[in-house]
């Protein structure tokens, strides 16, 4: 996703910028471009693991689906604070990597409540009162 898509449109960011600002247009040697394209996959791929961790925790009985749901808002701005950093100083590179987090965020609190419903089903079927 990161050199297929997000780098790809990052680069043309960069270069439609630099024109609107009336600037030298930017010129991207391989220097330059194998420097920015490997910090972007690996930082990408390093953010794609964050709902394996979160998943782990909730397996573990660590964090709870309602504890995830009760910090929707700080992992929004995490995930746009994250992604600030990992991706070039452009605010569609940004976003374009945000919004799949925080997707993913959303498919864990979903992972995370019907892993609880589970364990409520077995504790119950076992006689506990839950």
């Amino acid at each position: 996703m990161a050199y297929y898509w997000v780098a790809p449109i990052s680069i043309k960011a960069f270069i439609g910028l630099g024109e609107w600002l009336k600037s030298p247009p930017a010129v991207w040697t391989a220097e330059s471009y194998y420097g920015f394209v490997p910090k972007l996959v690996l930082g990408m791929g390093l953010a794609f693991e964050l709902p394996i961790v979160i998943l782990t925790l909730v397996k573990l009985n660590i964090i709870s689906a309602e504890f995830l749901v009760n910090g929707r808002r700080y992992m929004i701005m995490a995930n746009l604070i994250l992604s600030a950093f990992i991706t070039p100083q452009d605010v569609i590179s940004t976003i374009m990597l945000a919004a799949p987090l925080q997707i993913l965020f959303e498919i864990c609190i979903l992972i995370a409540r019907h892993w609880d419903k589970q364990e409520k089903r077995k504790l119950r079927d076992l006689g506990f009162d839950v």
